[in-house]
């Protein structure tokens, strides 16, 4: 019995050096941990750290958008480790969550796309952003001036 408790001891230790430092982690302790954070931090750990990301994940909170825009033309130039503590200086000390606010993806049928892009002489983006405006009934008016069955329409029309 005692030899299966002490190798569990030691996957453990094992399993805990191994483990690294991820994005989150960084983004947490910009808004909770020490100052002394990074300087704990391996090498592999700080090389862990991309300013671009924490910008993204910290401007996620409405109240930090303005203070991660008028920072972030600075974290080029300056270390992981000095942009570190800057924003630590600048942002309150409180843990709370932000939400990641993914890219939004409309799912458009190819064969819709393809004729509006031929009826309006436009890229697909521009169509795109036409979808998001025009009604159903008016691209089914401009769907059925290529002469597809109603049963067409309607599967085109499945957005």
């Amino acid at each position: 019995m005692a030899v299966s408790k002490n190798t569990k001891k030691q996957k453990t230790s094992f399993e805990e050096k191994i483990k690294s430092v991820s994005l989150f982690d960084h983004v947490n302790a910009t808004l909770t941990a020490g100052s002394s954070y990074f300087d704990n931090l391996s090498d592999g750990d700080r090389s862990s750290w991309n300013s671009y990301m924490v910008n993204r994940f910290i401007s996620m909170n409405p109240d930090y958008v303005e203070v991660i825009a008028s920072v972030q033309k600075y974290s080029p130039q300056l270390s992981p480790a000095i942009y570190f503590k800057l924003l630590q200086d600048i942002l309150p000390r409180r843990k709370c969550y932000n939400r990641y606010i993914k890219s939004s993806t409309d799912k458009y049928d190819s064969k819709l796309i393809e004729l509006l892009c031929r009826e309006f002489e436009a890229s697909s983006k521009q169509v795109k952003e036409y979808l998001k405006i025009l009604t159903k009934e008016n691209v089914k008016v401009i769907l059925q001036k290529y002469a597809l069955t109603p049963k067409e329409v309607k599967d085109i029309l499945k957005y």
